[in-house]
């Protein structure tokens, strides 16, 4: 996947009248962009990620978008910006697929949040202790697998879905009084495709 720098951002922010963004994680039920149509679909290059593709027109509304991911998804560092090839899933029920390059933020083993060995149960008792600044990590978890289950029903997130039941777990326990703030941590997958595309 090629990955963009700030010259390359902005050739694409003043040549493109439209532009795709890859949405995973809290991008799927809180875009926070101004879009004009999205496709549900997938990309690959670590596995298949299924997510929401969010078609963005006109200058103005790019350059919001674009800022509000930067600012969003950059905060802790350990993110880069890369291009890649997204695969719609018509909802009507046909085969027919289509195609578009998209944008999206991938976190790399720079974030100080990356987890290289997925352990579930580490996982999981990080994020009932973690807030960040969009809220808690539980919630984060819990609405991502709800959106996936009930809008994604293709992907069969098998880690996804233990990881919120290992949260779930951990919070039968009772969480701690003090949940510790982690700038914006937002716990994804496995800390490997935290996504947004653009």
């Amino acid at each position: 996947m090629p990955t963009m720098g700030k010259g390359d951002i902005e050739t694409l922010i003043e040549t493109l009248k439209t532009i795709w963004i890859f949405g995973y994680g809290s991008l799927l039920w809180n875009p926070d962009i101004q879009y004009l149509s999205k496709k549900k679909g997938y990309i690959r290059g670590y596995g298949i990620v299924w997510g929401i593709a969010y078609e963005v027109e006109g200058l103005e509304n790019i350059k919001k978008a674009l800022g509000n991911l930067n600012f969003r998804e950059k905060q802790l560092g350990g993110y880069e910006l890369v291009v890649t090839d997204f695969y719609s899933k018509p909802d009507n029920g046909q085969d027919l697929q289509s195609y578009h390059k998209v944008v999206m933020y991938m976190a790399t083993p720079e974030n100080s949040l990356y987890n290289e060995q997925h352990d579930l149960q580490a996982m999981a008792k990080q994020i009932v202790r973690a807030n960040g600044f969009k809220g808690s990590n539980i919630e984060y978890v819990i609405n991502l697998a709800d959106y996936v289950r009930k809008h994604i029903p293709e992907d069969k997130d098998a880690h996804l879905f233990e990881l919120e039941n290992c949260v779930k777990v951990e919070l039968s326990r009772g969480i701690p009084p003090q949940q510790e703030a982690l700038s914006d941590v937002e716990v994804s997958e496995n800390m490997v495709v935290s996504l947004i595309a653009v």
